[in-house]
């Protein structure tokens, strides 16, 4: 017997075999748009919380995203009204409680409480802030050179790392961990 007829056979039974298979269920998959109550279905920088909702931040829109899995509710985005920068849009993340959130643009720590942004630090000259992530009732702050915590009720600062003592830097970025923990690039 010859190959050719054997090795076209084969194939034929492959082809008619995985018509019969099936990808994903679409009934099992859900997503999410603007006609959900989105601000706009591009979304560039998303974080969760322990308790498994989203802050989602948007392209260049006054608005952010806070996703519930259920419903969505429309916040202030941390810029403001000023022209979208994209480099400086980072995460937002929830304090615990998820009242009070917090952010970092390149050129100071915000945070969000009773319905507004407020700027809690700008850095020296030459320094950007590259994240801010709640830790407790105290909120964790990188900078290139730097991991600071702050203590936003007695407005106080604390050195953890700086280029001296530490030597991965310059550091990049930070995102909480499980377990109370940070990574930090």
């Amino acid at each position: 017997m010859k190959r050719e007829p054997i090795v076209l056979l084969a194939f034929l039974a492959l082809g008619a075999g995985a018509g019969l298979l099936q990808a994903d269920d679409r009934l099992l998959w859900r997503s999410w748009g603007v006609r959900d109550g989105f601000t706009e279905s591009y979304s560039f920088a998303i974080s969760m919380t322990p308790q498994g909702s989203a802050y989602i931040r948007h392209g260049a829109v006054p608005t952010m995203s806070a996703f519930d899995g259920y419903g969505v509710t429309r916040i202030p985005d941390p810029r403001g009204n000023t022209q979208h920068s994209w480099p400086s849009t980072r995460r937002v993340y929830a304090a615990a409680g998820g009242k009070i959130l917090w952010t970092a643009s390149v050129d100071a720590l915000k945070e969000y409480r009773d319905g507004k942004w407020t700027v809690r630090h700008i850095p020296p000259p030459g320094h950007q802030v590259l994240a801010a992530v709640p830790a407790g009732r105290r909120v964790m702050v990188l900078l290139e050179d730097r991991l600071r915590e702050f203590d936003p009720e007695l407005e106080s600062w604390r050195e953890i790392r700086t280029a001296e003592n530490s030597r991965i830097t310059p550091f990049l970025t930070m995102c909480p961990g499980s377990d109370a923990e940070l990574y930090i690039t």
